[in-house]
């Protein structure tokens, strides 16, 4: 067994963004993890008793470290002549796997600290995103720029289908576009077989270690992805599963692990309420907007009842409305004719004389916008598509008012 070497560690420098520290982070935990492969193997080489690590078959070496302490302080405490091995030499090596199995384990603390890091500031940042549509393109960008995945898959639940919606694969943008495709088309059914339902039912994130043969994993995705691994979380905004997040590290061949699980899943919680405060501000938004309307249209109300025409002239011309109705309705005239108010008269007299709203404005000595909602409620009330189908049915009725029929009037 080689002697252990010095512990490798990675400056933080206060500030420092997680995306800066975690390849550092990333490539010491990796050279520790080689010197801990070596220890194994050199004891395992030596100790029939002691089981060889299997990576396939456990995958975390770490465990396998703690497995091979605790066989060697038992046989310090109760030593096997038969072995051969000298005492001094096998506390020697105690305190080399040690030392390894420490390190390991404060470089992992630190991975932690950063992938608790970088999903902050990522969540930071998409909370200045404005849309939820927006939001749902960036989302996983960010998986990939700050929790250090290099591949990130957004999906959504529709019913029963299962829908990719966004993807990024690191420089690889063409086969994430690609993926997508094919994903939002095949739509496959979230049945109890798939990894993904199970998910939505638990509310719980996924590790798939080898995703070929996990007879859980939808193949067609796996294959043209060409998935090794990887690690999956739901989106639950008020704890209703709408989508998914899935990540890996495809390109570099690293294999994820329960904190990248952890923290795609701590993501994911974030992001589902970043997404539901998008979607409630834009509904405030669309809502603020219709009250805007409305008012305009209150104010354009009111100032039609301020400049209306009131005293004596009024008195007269509702009496001769009155006669005016009751001409219309001897004749046959209209349901639509018989709508129309005496400044809207006046408003299509003007139209059909040529005049601009501008203009119709400063006759009437009212605003521009007045006139607008004037000619509006003209067109309805005749039923016209336009100012010129509404000017056409105004002369039209003038020509009959000349032979004993007159355009009636509303108040």
């Amino acid at each position: 067994m080689k002697p252990c070497e010095p512990a490798v560690h990675t400056a933080m420098p206060p500030g420092e963004p997680a995306l800066l520290r975690a390849p550092r982070t990333r490539g010491a935990e990796a050279l520790a993890i080689g010197r801990a492969r070596d220890a194994l193997a050199g004891m395992t080489a030596t100790r029939p008793s002691l089981l060889a690590w299997d990576e396939q078959a456990e995958g975390d070496i770490g465990a396998a470290l703690r497995r091979a302490i605790d066989h060697e302080v038992a046989r310090l405490r109760d030593p096997d002549p038969a072995d051969g091995i000298d005492p001094a030499d096998r506390a020697r090596h105690v305190a080399e796997l040690q030392e390894v199995y420490l390190e390991l384990c404060e470089l992992r603390l630190q991975r932690r600290v950063e992938a608790h890091d970088g999903a902050h500031e990522a969540l930071e940042r998409l909370r200045n995103v404005a849309s939820p549509s927006a939001l749902l393109e960036r989302v996983t960008r960010e998986i990939c720029g700050s929790c250090g995945f290099e591949r990130g898959v957004l999906s959504k639940i529709e019913g029963s289908e299962w829908i990719l919606a966004e993807a990024h694969f690191e420089e690889h943008d063409d086969w994430a576009g690609e993926f997508v495709r094919f994903g939002s088309q095949a739509r496959p059914e979230l049945t109890h077989s798939l990894v993904e339902t199970q998910m939505a039912r638990r509310r719980a994130p996924a590790l798939v270690t080898d995703a070929m043969n996990n007879p859980y994993t939808h193949k067609p995705f796996v294959e043209l992805a060409e998935v090794r691994c990887y690690v999956g979380a739901p989106i639950m905004p008020r704890g209703r599963v709408i989508g998914f997040l899935h990540a890996d590290h495809h390109f570099s061949g690293r294999p994820v692990d329960a904190l990248d699980r952890d923290t795609l899943w701590a993501f994911a919680a974030g992001f589902a309420y970043v997404y539901e405060r998008a979607v409630l501000l834009e509904r405030l938004r669309e809502q603020r907007d219709r009250i805007e309307k409305m008012t305009n249209s209150t104010a354009t109300i009111v100032s039609d009842l301020c400049e209306s025409d009131i005293g004596v002239e009024r008195l007269d011309r509702d009496r001769a409305l009155v006669r005016t109705r009751t001409a219309a309705l001897a004749t046959g005239g209209s349901e639509n004719q018989l709508l129309l108010t005496p400044r809207e008269v006046e408003v299509l007299s003007l139209m059909a004389a040529g005049a601009t709203n501008a203009v119709i404005a400063r006759e009437l000595f009212i605003a521009e916008g007045t006139v607008k909602s004037h000619v509006k409620r003209i067109l309805r009330k005749l039923n016209a598509s336009n100012r010129a189908e509404a000017v056409s049915r105004y002369l039209r009725s003038k020509i009959q008012e000349r032979g004993g029929s007159a355009l009636p009037l509303a108040s």
